[in-house]
């Protein structure tokens, strides 16, 4: 040990401080095993370098800043028997994987787009071991936003996401089925649409997957409502837990929403039967049906349309509504 002004300092510290290696520099070794050769600035690896992690079975090729990986730089896995694997190729910032890249999984997929601290993020696209390929928006890792998935058969998907799930508006193209879905997802799953034959110009419609004729007297009103009921309910979903109150709209939305409401409201009471709510919408050329209402009623934790609705709750069924 050794004392400076009082106090105590560790030799190693007291001697490596002497160094103050500079520029470029022969290997330096860790107690751990781990080695660095390359540059250095102020005693801190800064510049081009090759960082061999022991214990993780790392090793880091590229620029560093301030003893940190940042800029360009591939990270390999020590896979044993002198055999390396190219993990990741591209940005980095603070030490995590930050901008442009491209990540080899020891899956066999290989991801090539946007990064951030980390995590895929932006677009991207993933070519999947299983011959699957997806190109599209990323959040957090996950599939998220509009995307494309081609699956190894010929499927195809052509929508939104949600947390790596199909979520919300989309297309399926069917191939061996030679048909089309074009409607609402839900978790992965199609929920409401229209399925058609895939017709090529000048062959006959396929006929072995023939679909049922449709019976009900108004299909475009019955889906219309279905579609727009799904699309209520997950932004429910996504605005639970937010406040929303009378700051939450500018202040001609709140004169307007104001009138509306004071219209059905005809007694002044300051609220108005749950089962009135279509009406109200209504003063605002927004024709709902049963099944919508319904749906901004849970959104509000209301099940019983005799229950009385404030203009507060009101507010909150149409946040739901304007996100849906």
């Amino acid at each position: 040990m050794a004392k400076a002004g009082g106090s105590t300092t560790q030799l190693w510290k007291t001697n490596d401080h002497k160094a103050q290696k500079e520029g470029q520099h022969a290997t330096v070794f860790w107690t751990n095993a781990n080695t660095y050769q390359g540059e250095w600035r102020d005693n801190k690896k800064e510049g081009r370098g090759t960082f061999t992690c022991k214990d993780k079975k790392l090793k880091y090729e590229g620029d560093f800043v301030a003893g940190k990986r940042q800029g360009h730089g591939v990270l390999w896995k020590d896979e044993g028997k002198g055999r390396l694997r190219r993990v990741y190729e591209g940005d980095w910032e603070q030490d995590k994987r930050h901008g442009a890249g491209t990540m080899y999984y020891a899956s066999g997929d290989v991801y090539t787009g946007g990064f951030a601290m980390n995590k895929k993020e932006g677009m991207g696209k993933m070519a999947y071991a299983n011959n699957d390929y997806y190109e599209g928006e990323f959040v957090a890792d996950q599939r998220h936003g509009y995307g494309v998935l081609i699956y190894a058969n010929g499927d195809r998907y052509e929508g939104n996401w949600a947390e790596d799930m199909k979520e919300g508006p989309g297309v399926y193209y069917y191939t061996t089925k030679q048909q089309i879905y074009k409607g609402e997802w839900r978790a992965d799953i199609a929920k409401c649409g229209e399925m058609t034959a895939m017709e090529e110009p000048g062959q006959e419609p396929p006929t072995a997957w023939e679909m049922p004729p449709i019976e009900l007297t108004d299909p475009d009103m019955v889906l219309g409502s279905r579609v727009n009921t799904l699309r209520i309910e997950r932004a429910a979903t996504q605005i639970r837990g937010q406040v929303v109150t009378a700051e939450s709209f500018t202040e001609a939305q709140l004169t307007s929403l104001n009138k509306g409401f004071a219209i059905v409201n005809s007694s002044g009471s300051g609220s108005i039967p749950a089962f009135q709510l279509a009406d109200v919408f209504a003063q605002f050329g927004a024709e709902l049906g049963q099944e919508e209402c319904l749906a901004l009623l849970q959104a509000i934790d209301c099940t019983d349309e005799t229950a009385l609705l404030t203009f507060d709750q009101f507010l909150v069924c149409m946040a739901v509504l304007v996100n849906a």
